[in-house]
């Protein structure tokens, strides 16, 4: 019916799903520090102008995002769906790109007009994007919900998967665009303190003005700094599986070793017997709010049972972690390079994953970590 890829793209993320009738839907494309690492996997595993249904991204950090621009060059993709940003959190992730490397990008023309950075790179494609709306947040931007160049969901809507034969009907993607504000609000108060009118990046024509003043610059990458886990203060949530409850018989292949079992009988050889996979980005689940807010408080309630396969968020890093996260009955899998400066995964995130008798599976730039996981 479906196979579902984490490929080894090391610290960052690109996760396949495939159905039987050859749709294709992608979460996440980025990664770091080296982004020929993902475009050799795009170039070896996808065709020329082979179609893919539609991406999900997560948030605009470069190891979730940088290799996007080549998928799109390289495939023909219907639909990309992003986290709505207020012209004001464009901004500030727009200037963090010139904090970092004092140049435009892909990403930074994807953060200022998303539908038209898209389409000047693959006009033939007809890429359309969809931004998915946040949940229980009132929009003050002058933004309408659609145009000729976009479309709008709200969070925890239903995109269902169809073909002509009804076979994937119960089959849903359900993106949730969660925010923290804190990051957002602790830049706020660092540009005060340093000085710098905040009014003056709530544009980016304005932010582009002032980036030529040298102390301006200066005083600005140097707030940036100081921002743990950076600005960007969204994250897209992304379900994948059935509606309902439904059993599959699997096969479960990593390190070149294949695993099959009947979902049946799952407490014999340790598999789960839900299809459902839950994809958390870099979502900040620490502490009893957050933690709330994506189980409790959000439409993710309702498919909790179908869940058999969980993303740890941010390459396990703990100050993203939560330890109620492991009481789920799922398989767990975590993107990290091998050797990386953030020492991703944490060692308390990997303990508490395998004390409490959980599958785990590092996925890192090795190919050989590759892991697949088939649903028939």
């Amino acid at each position: 019916m479906m196979t579902r890829t984490f490929y080894p793209v090391g610290q960052g993320a690109f996760y396949v799903e495939e159905f039987d009738d050859k749709k294709i839907y992608i979460y996440d494309c980025g990664t770091l520090p080296h982004v020929n690492i993902i475009e050799n996997i795009i170039y070896n595993n996808f065709r020329k102008n082979q179609e893919i249904e539609a991406i999900f991204i997560s948030h605009l950090d470069a190891d979730h995002v940088n290799g996007l621009q080549c998928l799109l060059t390289h495939c023909r993709v219907k639909k990309v769906y992003l986290p709505y940003l207020t012209q004001e959190e464009k901004v500030l992730i727009y200037a963090s790109y010139f904090c970092i490397q004092d140049n435009e990008s892909f990403i930074t023309r994807l953060i200022e007009n998303a539908p038209l950075a898209v389409r000047d790179l693959n006009p033939q494609a007809e890429t359309r994007i969809t931004f998915v709306m946040p949940d229980h947040e009132i929009i003050n931007d002058d933004f309408p919900r659609d145009s000729d160049y976009y479309q709008t969901v709200n969070s925890g809507d239903e995109i269902i998967v169809s073909d002509s034969n009804n076979e994937y009907a119960n089959w849903v993607y359900v993106p949730f665009n969660f925010k923290n504000k804190k990051r957002t609000e602790d830049f706020r108060k660092k540009l005060i303190k340093e000085g710098i009118n905040h009014e003056k990046i709530k544009n980016i024509n304005i932010f582009k003005t002032n980036w030529a003043n040298q102390l301006y610059r200066e005083k600005l990458t140097n707030v940036y700094r100081t921002i743990s886990g950076g600005i960007n203060s969204n994250s897209l949530v992304v379900f994948s599986g059935t509606k309902n409850k439904t059993f599959y018989k699997c096969c479960f292949e990593h390190n070149k070793f294949v695993k099959y079992c009947c979902l049946h009988c799952c407490q014999h050889c340790g598999f789960i017997n839900k299809s459902g996979c839950l994809y958390l980005g870099d979502y900040d689940a620490s502490g009893k709010s957050k933690w709330d807010e994506l189980i409790k408080k959000s439409k993710i309630s309702k498919y909790l049972d179908n869940i058999g396969i969980i993303q740890v968020p941010h390459h396990g890093s703990i100050c993203s972690y939560n330890f109620k996260m492991s009481d789920f009955e799922s398989i767990f899998f975590i993107s990290a390079k091998k050797k990386n400066r953030y020492r991703h995964p944490s060692k308390e995130v990997i303990l508490d994953i395998l004390l409490k008798k959980r599958r785990l599976y590092i996925v890192n730039e090795d190919w050989n970590s590759i892991v697949k996981f088939k649903l028939m």
